[in-house]
């Protein structure tokens, strides 16, 4: 009979525990360009913020990319910024706000996507919002600075006790003088909630902490969007 040591037996339950992470994937409205390469938080620490790479609107008969790619923020209970990750990224535009759930963390996300256009100019997707633990409504998210064309796409959320903790994205290479949309879909990883103490135990997370109605905190003058309508903005093409 073998004997086990209560290290291999934490080791045990630790692969028990993290063997459930899923992961969800945007639904492809457009499908163009290549998978990039997962990025993940530290072992330990999940998603609190996010922040969008956007080309602004360029005018009429000039091709628009709209979105380009997403950066999210990690932290665990005791450090709010054990990393920064983001997947392939878009060359055109620059980085927006920063938006922050902490001392909560995401567990869903949604696109805003502009189906093919035909012989119109492509965006592909334009904007993003996320579903954060600490917001007092379930259904209540926070929603990124890029553009309106489009239409939001179904939600994605993680299971229960478990938090965004990886990124992948598909971007379209720069199509040269044909028609460029960059961004077109987002896959996370939504791992288990584990808690990593300063002495370098690894429990498993007390997600009710997470449950509570605690405050958005929103860097760089951004704001909170909670649900509206999912009109788009007449703007002109």
């Amino acid at each position: 009979m073998k004997m086990f040591s209560a290290t291999s037996f934490a080791l045990l339950s630790l692969i028990a525990v993290t063997a459930a992470n899923i992961n969800i994937t945007s639904p492809p409205v457009t499908n163009w360009g290549l998978w990039g390469t997962f990025q993940r938080c530290p072992f330990g620490s999940y998603a609190q913020g996010f922040q969008l790479k956007t080309e602004p609107y360029q005018g009429l008969f000039t091709d628009d990319t709209a979105l380009n790619s997403v950066k999210l923020f990690c932290g665990d209970p005791f450090r709010p910024d054990t990393a920064v990750i983001t997947s392939t990224e878009g060359q055109f535009g620059s980085w927006g706000n920063i938006y922050s759930c902490f001392p909560g963390y995401l567990n869903g996300f949604q696109l805003r996507v502009e189906e093919y256009q035909g012989n119109s100019d492509d965006t592909a997707t334009n904007n993003a919002r996320f579903y954060c633990s600490n917001l007092p409504n379930p259904n209540d998210y926070v929603e990124g600075d890029g553009l309106s064309y489009g239409s939001w796409s179904q939600e994605q959320r993680c299971y229960s006790s478990q938090y965004i903790c990886a990124i992948q994205t598909q971007v379209e290479p720069n199509m040269g003088d044909d028609d460029d949309t960059m961004l077109n879909n987002v896959r996370m990883e939504c791992c288990d909630y584990l808690v990593t103490a300063p002495n370098g135990s690894v429990v498993q997370g007390n997600t009710e902490t997470q449950k509570k109605s605690l405050p958005v905190i929103l860097l760089a003058g951004s704001k909170p969007n909670f649900p509206q309508t999912d009109e788009t903005e007449n703007m002109p093409r």
